[in-house]
């Protein structure tokens, strides 16, 4: 979702952009107006909507279900630390903090979006992308495939791509490997004509 509001923030305030650096996210198909967005939904984030709606006995309970999830197959102490701020305490137990609604509301307004429909190719600013080889279930097919990015290319030919293959959507993140590759991407990056800003 970050990749997208920075898309749309570039869009609107063009001169306070200086460039965009997207990690797995910002590029997505756009279906026909009319789409069953439901249906989309469903076959895009299912587990993750399902899990949303489930109530544990316990912290402990969440934990051992995040445990287990395939994406997280290499726990490590950041995966700690988001489970366990992920869930909340309700009247019957405990749940994941995320509304799911308010996801519903993202994910239909992500995939829609007339802006970025329409005003994507008026960024002009040096865009990189960092993606993902593995998808959120860390199957081989990438939630960003090379079809996808080469569309977007024809409207935004400066977009650089770097895809790390062996990485899913949470690992290229959370991972110390994946943070040191986008760490290093980040210290390369010549900020010397970066504008400053006063108080917006």
């Amino acid at each position: 979702m970050g990749a997208f509001v920075g898309e749309v923030f570039s869009i609107l305030y063009p001169d306070m952009v200086y460039r965009l650096i997207m990690v797995d996210g910002g590029l997505t198909a756009h279906p026909a107006a009319d789409v069953d967005i439901e249906a989309l939904m469903k076959s895009q984030l299912g587990p993750m909507l399902e899990r949303l709606s489930l109530v544990f006995k316990s912290v402990d309970e969440y934990i051992q279900m995040m445990h287990g999830q395939p994406a997280l197959k290499q726990w490590n102490k950041y995966f700690e630390l988001y489970a366990r701020y992920d869930v909340e305490q309700v009247e019957n137990g405990f749940k994941p903090r995320p509304n799911i609604e308010a996801v519903k509301t993202d994910y239909a307004d992500m995939v829609l979006n007339s802006l970025l429909r329409t005003k994507i190719g008026s960024i002009k600013v040096p865009l990189t992308l960092i993606r993902a080889g593995r998808n959120v279930m860390d199957e081989s097919n990438p939630i960003i495939d090379d079809v996808l990015v080469a569309e977007y290319r024809k409207v935004l030919p400066q977009l650089e791509d770097r895809m790390l293959v062996n990485f899913n959507h949470y690992t290229i993140v959370m991972s110390e490997e994946g943070a040191r590759y986008i760490s290093k991407i980040l210290e390369n990056i010549d900020l010397s004509r970066m504008p400053l800003w006063g108080p917006i």
